[in-house]
């Protein structure tokens, strides 16, 4: 039973390594063609806020997810992606991620960053809906088809 289970261990771990260095050809990732493979989501908590001379400080935790929606296998993907601060007066530069992608294309980190905006005369502006939840500064990379 033992040899049986570890024979089926080493094929599943042979066939995930194979599937990777399949010879279809590499497709390029681009900003427009990055939503056929990967999904990307945006997770805002701990929303807080502070008072001071200014106006209102507003802060809030942001966490971002992504994952393949295609049998695919990536390539050096690399990706800089921009979280846009809505606010009357934004504090500090935008919260920035520089992910390099596994080549399965699964992504949760555990870095956290902290959005920040100030609203002057407590006159709160937020997102709206044509507002993006994020911006795709910079690509690169492949995929290859399973």
């Amino acid at each position: 039973m033992k040899r049986f289970i570890s024979y089926l261990l080493v094929v599943f771990v042979l066939t995930t390594i194979c599937a990777c260095s399949s010879e279809s050809e590499p497709i390029e990732i681009t900003k427009e063609n990055i939503g056929e493979y990967l999904q990307i989501n945006l997770k805002e908590s701990n929303e807080r806020s502070k008072d001071d001379y200014l106006g209102t400080f507003y802060y809030k935790d942001i966490t971002l997810e992504i994952y393949p929606v295609k049998d695919v296998c990536f390539e050096n993907v690399k990706l800089t992606i921009e979280v846009p601060q809505y606010g009357a007066y934004e504090t500090d530069d935008p919260p920035v991620f520089n992910i390099i992608l596994p080549t399965n294309g699964y992504y949760t980190p555990d870095v956290v960053e902290e959005s920040c905006f100030v609203t002057l005369y407590n006159t709160k502006t937020g997102k709206t809906e044509n507002d993006p939840d994020y911006i795709i500064k910079s690509i690169e990379g492949t995929v290859k088809i399973n």
